[in-house]
């Protein structure tokens, strides 16, 4: 199963060591990690930014460069609800720490990655 990473997530797993990562790779078996092209967009937004943030932005830009990338480009869409589409549509897991996200997926059946106290948790 592919896991689509949000840029929450992604801000977070270059911040902090984290703990449980197998599964993870459990979890994606033969998938892989993958990184829609609005969540790029929206971390070099907030790398274009100073401060704090806008450093772990350009480490989650650096991390990402080895992960498929897919084009999903919607306009009509914000980025959430294109996340949201797209792991239906692919039976995709979505990692992510937005609480608003991640009720959407959950109604919608998706399994949700999330973080808590430096673990990952898989909620299917």
């Amino acid at each position: 199963m592919n896991v689509v990473l949000d840029s929450s997530f992604l801000l977070e797993l270059v911040s902090r060591p984290l703990k449980r990562i197998e599964e993870l790779d459990a979890l994606l078996g033969e998938g892989e990690l993958v990184v829609l092209d609005v969540t790029v967009k929206e971390l070099k937004k907030l790398a274009s930014e100073s401060g704090a943030k806008a450093k772990k932005a350009s480490a989650a830009l650096e991390y990402v460069k080895n992960l498929r990338k897919v084009n999903v480009a919607n306009v009509d869409l914000d980025a959430d609800s294109m996340i949201l589409s797209y792991a239906i549509k692919h039976g995709s897991a979505v990692a992510t720490l937005d609480q608003n996200l991640r009720r959407r997926l959950k109604a919608a059946g998706v399994v949700v990655i999330t973080l808590r106290d430096d673990n990952i948790w898989v909620d299917q």
